[in-house]
């Protein structure tokens, strides 16, 4: 699986955009009106502490706190929390949609091309690795930071 990373290691895979995912509904209800200080933080405490869970394991905990009190919740709450859930989603399709139908931008260009040596030898070397061949890339157009002139990357 692709993964963001650190900048400087093509953080933005491949060309700019970063990726993103929507919270589970559990994330979102723990989010609002302080309901994990309130409703679950105290049970995560407790049995991290009783356990001597290590930091680096205490987010399944989290998890599974959070997950058993919201589905305690009245059946209201959930299904609001599914709603607004659903119209995340919905916004989130819609913003996608208008993205891809943007007309081309130069300083998406201009991000693209900075990101690309990276890219390029992120791939090169995979593809090397994983077949041993030897790869070359040669690639060129008009450079939005230069006003225009011809770039070209080998």
């Amino acid at each position: 699986k692709l993964r963001k990373q650190a900048p400087g290691k093509s953080g933005k895979f491949f060309f700019g955009e970063e990726r993103t995912r929507l919270p589970q509904v559990t994330e979102l209800w723990s989010r609002r009106d302080g309901n994990y200080e309130e409703k679950v933080k105290h049970l995560v405490d407790a049995e991290v502490a009783a356990h001597n869970i290590p930091r680096n394991k205490a987010l399944a905990v989290v998890n599974r706190h959070t997950r058993e009190v919201f589905n305690a919740q009245p059946e209201e709450v959930q299904a609001a929390m599914y709603a607004e859930l659903e119209e995340l989603k919905n916004n989130t399709k819609a913003t996608n949609a208008a993205k891809e139908h943007a007309p081309p931008d130069p300083k998406k260009y201009a991000a693209a091309i900075q990101c690309l040596p990276d890219a390029i030898l992120r791939f090169t070397q995979a593809v090397e690795a994983q077949t041993g061949f030897f790869v070359s890339v040669v690639c060129g157009g008009p450079d939005p930071i230069n006003k225009g002139q011809i770039r070209t990357l080998a």
